[in-house]
């Protein structure tokens, strides 16, 4: 118990950054560079697995998909949406960098 609070208060005393444009530029590229390769690998795990669960959802009416069929969806929807959040903090820390690095 007093490991949790001491590591507590060691990250509470970490500076607080409100925007990316705060942070240091090695900071923004290594989250920059993290982001990108988790919505790449979200993205091709969507782009492998959508097309066969669309041919076969577009073959059985919707009352018949049951629970499974609902959970894929679930899933492959909420895949989507992490894909889509990863690449837009990857395309704010590309902007800021190319901001400071080459303009």
């Amino acid at each position: 118990m007093r490991l949790l609070k001491v590591i507590a208060l060691r990250v509470g005393r970490l500076p607080k950054y409100h925007s990316f444009a705060q942070l240091d530029t090695w900071l923004v590229a290594v989250i920059g560079a993290a982001s990108f390769l988790e919505g790449s690998f979200n993205g091709s795990v969507i782009g492998e697995t959508f097309p066969d669960f669309w041919k076969v959802a577009r073959t059985l009416p919707f009352a018949d998909w049951g629970l499974e069929g609902s959970a894929i969806l679930l899933i492959l929807a909420c895949i989507g949406v992490n894909c889509w959040v990863f690449g837009s903090i990857a395309k704010r820390c590309n902007d800021i960098l190319q901001e400071r690095l080459f303009a």
